[in-house]
């Protein structure tokens, strides 16, 4: 039984009028070549017309070329002239090489322990699982989650904090909404910093004050100086210098933020993965009642999933609840198996596995930037998905990731982009997530662009 809605008109000849219907249906692309339609019996019966008028329809289709009818099986829609071309279905690039920053390896997704998860999700659930939810989030999701980032993260988190978003940009976004109808108009934001989240900050309605970044963190001596009502920082692993913010800016951050009444909206995005230092704990740990936490499922599993969770601060919780609705909900079902793969360890197993891979490749890109590049200065190589080079020479950024991309099919982002305010410092923004090939040749390619490019040497400064 198949549906099929058609434009009838049978004030005059009920079979001609289903004949012109269906060939207008054919030529315009709303049926295309190979489709099945509806039974002569079930078509019949959904248009008010005896069976005897659609076989006929069908069988005049059928010796025009429109449709393919057999005894004993389904009639079809005829390839023919009349069939306009359809367009190509968007497919996205692939790169030889891919050094984007910001996503994990898709292909290492856990298919098999997920699979697990969503069986026994599907067997054991009741069947209200499958109804509107909590609005804030699946209850047992929460509750794991907040387990996760306490034993983690070192979070102040219970699971009444916590609230399920589909994607950090969407919480984001939520925070920014929230904070301007509480009457903030100006969000203080690190330089350099994601490109990304600047943009998302402004659509919402926000004034962006770009506050500089040294080797410790955050200014907030400058920070101070600004009449911002809130500001975003990634203290973990700064983006894109990788730098860790000091305990002595975590203590100054947290004070700014309780003495001017603001809000600190900490992105922990990729804290899991360390290679050469202990674990940081979340900013969060120390300021639970300033700090609102934004962590993502997409940096460990993969940005298909569409879930990440706000921690929120006390004065934050009722105020969000009340904004978001129903329009920002989460799959209950994806929320479930999520719940349950963190409950039985797989996250954990599954990052493990993934920390040890991602240092090989980071260890290999590191060999054949030394090799190839005359940097700087290569900063964020202790944790995270990317690492930054700082070049000894100015080059023309644009011209630079163009020619890599036009010429070698090799993708990759600068590190000019990310400032607010034009830096001394000139460099790239390397991911080495996404891909497992060898880097040297890639390496080798990019340092004769650079070289094509080279504008003047330019003095090592003290802080990019």
């Amino acid at each position: 039984m198949r549906d099929l809605l058609l434009d009838l008109d049978l004030s005059s000849h009920k079979q001609r009028g289903l004949e012109s219907a269906l060939r207008d249906a054919i030529r315009s692309g709303r049926l295309h070549p190979g489709e099945v339609l509806p039974s002569s019996r079930s078509l019949a019966a959904d248009l008010g017309l005896a069976r005897s008028t659609v076989v006929a329809a069908y069988d005049q289709l059928a010796s025009e070329g429109y449709l393919l009818t057999r005894q004993g099986a389904s009639t079809r829609v005829a390839a023919g002239h009349w069939n306009p071309e359809q367009p190509a279905a968007h497919e996205p690039r692939h790169y030889r090489i891919d050094l984007i920053p910001g996503e994990p390896d898709a292909s290492q997704f856990p298919r098999a322990a997920w699979l697990r998860s969503t069986r026994e999700v599907l067997a054991t659930s009741p069947a209200d699982l499958f109804a509107y939810g909590d609005p804030s989030g699946l209850p047992a999701l929460r509750t794991e989650l907040a387990r996760y980032l306490r034993r983690t993260r070192n979070l102040a988190a219970s699971a009444d904090a916590i609230t399920v978003v589909p994607g950090a940009a969407s919480g984001l976004g939520q925070l920014a909404r929230l904070l301007l109808a509480r009457g903030a108009s100006t969000i203080a934001v690190e330089d350099p910093g994601f490109p990304f989240h600047h943009a998302i900050l402004r659509r919402e309605g926000l004034r962006l004050e770009p506050v500089p970044v040294d080797g410790e963190g955050i200014d907030t001596d400058r920070l101070a100086a600004t009449d911002a009502a809130a500001v975003l920082v990634t203290p973990a692993h700064q983006y894109p210098l990788g730098v860790v913010m000091s305990a002595e800016r975590r203590a100054s951050l947290a004070s700014w933020a309780r003495r001017c009444n603001a809000w600190i909206i900490e992105d922990d995005y990729d804290a899991e993965f360390r290679y050469d230092r202990h674990p940081i704990g979340a900013l969060q740990g120390i300021a639970a009642d300033r700090v609102a936490y934004l962590g993502t499922s997409s940096k460990t599993l993969g940005a298909g999933l569409r879930v990440a969770w706000l921690v929120l601060p006390p004065g934050l919780r009722e105020a969000l609840a009340e904004q978001r609705g129903r329009d920002s909900d989460v799959s209950q079902l994806g929320q479930a198996t999520l719940a349950h793969f963190i409950a039985r360890g797989d996250l954990d197993r599954h990052i493990r596995r993934m920390r040890t891979r991602y240092r090989t490749r980071r260890d290999s890109l590191l060999t054949a930037i030394r090799s190839a590049l005359d940097p700087m200065d290569v900063q964020g190589v202790s944790a995270g998905l990317h690492l930054t080079v700082t070049l000894t020479s100015k080059a023309h950024e644009e011209g630079v990731i163009g020619d890599a991309l036009a010429k070698h099919n090799l993708a990759l982002w600068g590190l000019r982009q990310h400032y607010q305010i034009d830096p001394a410092a000139h460099g790239l923004v390397l991911g080495f997530s996404r891909t497992s090939t060898d880097f040297g040749a890639s390496l080798t390619q990019l340092a004769e662009i650079l070289r094509a490019h080279q504008v003047r040497a330019t003095p090592r400064p003290a802080h990019p």
